[in-house]
């Protein structure tokens, strides 16, 4: 029933055909090649795969594969629990969609954007940061970003308004200055949002 669903083939049809006969060309390769190593000897496997059905529509699906064997280890069966992941490709395509539009947005405007989780590690920095900095991103915290690139003298109240933000989840607002690939200082106002979960 389910699985037919999933297909598109009924069951009298899906009784005639293989898994080759309905697995995407392009994964058919990897999907036989688990199951040689889970009939050698390897018990079972997952893998995500796409189906086509009769009607050529692409249906993405999550194939969790036992091998069934006898007393003597010896392949009897295969058990395979198949779940429709279509929606949920979709959804996490529109999600990089939706993450690589923001990110052309924040590299167009001409000021420095950045992110950071609850906990401060940073998530993002724009272009314009990279280009003012000089320093290409790589995962780190709020505290070690202001440690190293905003002035000694504004370091220790930008974290105490930054920390303040994150407890209370209230607007973070700050003047300091940052430096400059050329080493210079220059001020900056720096505002930051609260992103809540709705």
């Amino acid at each position: 029933g389910a699985y037919c669903t999933i297909t598109g083939y009924s069951r009298e049809e899906l009784l005639g055909l293989r898994m080759q006969d309905i697995t995407h060309p392009d994964d058919l390769a990897g999907n036989l090649e688990l199951l040689k190593e889970a009939l050698g000897g390897k018990n079972s496997f997952t893998i995500e795969k796409r189906y086509v059905r009769p009607d050529g529509a692409i249906v993405w699906v999550n194939n969790s594969v036992t091998i069934l064997r006898n007393d003597a280890g010896e392949p009897t069966g295969i058990l395979a629990v198949t779940t429709d992941r279509t929606e949920a490709r979709r959804s996490e395509q529109k999600l990089r969609e939706s993450e690589q539009r923001f990110r052309q947005m924040a590299d167009a405007v001409p000021q420095i954007v950045w992110i950071t989780d609850a906990d401060g590690k940073t998530e993002f920095f724009n272009r314009q940061w990279y280009e003012y900095t000089g320093v290409t991103y790589q995962p780190t915290t709020a505290a070690q970003v202001a440690a190293d690139q905003v002035h000694p003298e504004d370091g220790p109240a930008t974290i105490e308004a930054f920390d303040e933000a994150r407890r209370t989840g209230t607007t973070f607002h700050v003047e300091h200055r940052i430096r400059s690939k050329s080493g210079e200082y220059r001020w900056f106002l720096v505002r930051g949002e609260p992103y809540r979960d709705p």
